[in-house]
């Protein structure tokens, strides 16, 4: 079920940075959307798991680096239920020095212009 902009959701949420102390929280939103999509399109092996040891690790990482602007929407209570990064672009004949690498958004979070406000927030760090 979607959210509309006029729903409560909206108005429970901020933006901010991520921290490391995010990373299990930004893995377990990866891995509810990555279900929600695709969920029968792709093998459940290629589906993110949120207790992934790896994939943890990896989100340490990159929070750890500061390399990538990494930013998480949250609830009132500190729950996060979307995250974007982003940082020096992957392929420059995209003709641009910085892109967006990531940008989720838990289903039930969707609609409430969380998306764009996470996107907006990552950009201007990238600037």
């Amino acid at each position: 079920m979607r959210s509309t902009p006029s729903s409560p959701t909206r108005e429970r949420t901020g933006v901010r940075a991520a921290t490391v102390a995010d990373a299990s929280q930004i893995l377990a939103v990866q891995a509810r959307t990555w279900d929600a999509a695709y969920r029968g399109l792709l093998p459940d092996r290629a589906l993110p798991r949120a207790d992934d040891p790896q994939r943890l690790a990896f989100w340490r990482s990159v929070l750890m680096t500061g390399r990538t602007a990494a930013r998480v929407a949250t609830t009132r209570d500190g729950a996060v239920v979307g995250f974007s990064t982003g940082g020096p672009a992957r392929d420059r004949a995209l003709g641009t020095d910085q892109e967006i690498h990531t940008l989720y958004v838990l289903p039930e979070h969707q609609g409430a212009g969380l998306g764009r406000k996470l996107f907006r927030r990552t950009v201007a760090v990238l600037q």
